[in-house]
């Protein structure tokens, strides 16, 4: 029972009680409606049960509806006031442990090969993934024993220990029009985000879009480099040194 913010319990011991008029309370004086005088207090009853009120009916009573409950004003006032300020987390909570207590030691394993074809000298190999249903970390390791016929070997190698992967991918430039279409559209970044692309590949997007009018990738942009920064340095250094001989001439 809550009553001005304080929670109570026991109030009143069992026992018997004497009524005001005399005489002691029996079942003939427990009702919904009725009001008992205990102690200097006086307490209403307002319900019961589905097997006190079956009990009472088969006993031959007649049990009212119940009554709406009682309720504090300063509780009341309270939880208006607490419920104006209350707020949802930006991010859902992650119960990090009752995920280990109920996967662990689960782990899915999948076959698979690794190695560059486009190389003659490295041949496939095959390999073992292992994803942690507890923490959700991916473990790599190749089995020799199964590639023995490359080197021979009868034991493993761990390619990848345990570890948090993360996804990286290029958009298309289908995609990326496809997002400026629902920033345009008047949707926030915080909504558009839900198509699974984060804010912030988001954000440089709409910037891309604001500044060039174009939402594909730049000439370039997400390509391998054909020179190293170094061979960039040595060749605006030779360049450069070209120009001077020529102009000194």
């Amino acid at each position: 029972m809550v009553f001005s913010l304080y929670v109570l319990g026991c109030i009143v011991g069992k026992g018997k009680f004497i009524k005001p008029d005399g005489g002691f309370y029996t079942i003939d004086d427990l009702n919904i409606g009725e009001s008992l005088f205990v102690n200097g207090k006086e307490f209403k009853i307002i319900n019961c049960d589905s097997f006190t009120r079956t009990f009472l009916t088969e006993m031959g009573y007649r049990v009212p509806s119940p009554q709406p409950n009682v309720f504090d004003p300063v509780t009341k006032d309270r939880k208006e006031a607490n419920k104006m300020l209350s707020y949802r987390k930006p991010f859902p909570r992650d119960f990090k442990i009752a995920s280990f207590l109920k996967n662990h030691p689960r782990r899915l394993r999948f076959y698979g090969t690794y190695g560059n074809n486009r190389n003659l000298f490295e041949d496939e190999r095959e390999c073992t993934l292992y994803y942690d249903l507890a923490n959700g970390t991916i473990k790599l390791v190749e089995e020799r024993s199964i590639n023995k016929w490359i080197e021979g070997r009868f034991d493993t190698r761990v390619l990848l220990r345990p570890t948090l992967v993360p996804k990286r991918r290029h958009l298309t430039d289908s995609e990326a029009w496809r997002i400026v279409g629902r920033l345009e559209g008047g949707q926030t970044q915080a909504e558009t985000e839900a198509t699974g692309v984060a804010q912030s590949v988001i954000s440089r997007i709409w910037n891309r879009f604001l500044e060039t009018g174009s939402a594909g990738r730049r000439p370039g942009q997400g390509r391998r480099r054909a020179t190293t920064p170094n061979e960039d340095r040595y060749l605006t250094l030779t360049a450069r040194r070209h120009q001077n001989i020529s102009s000194n001439k």
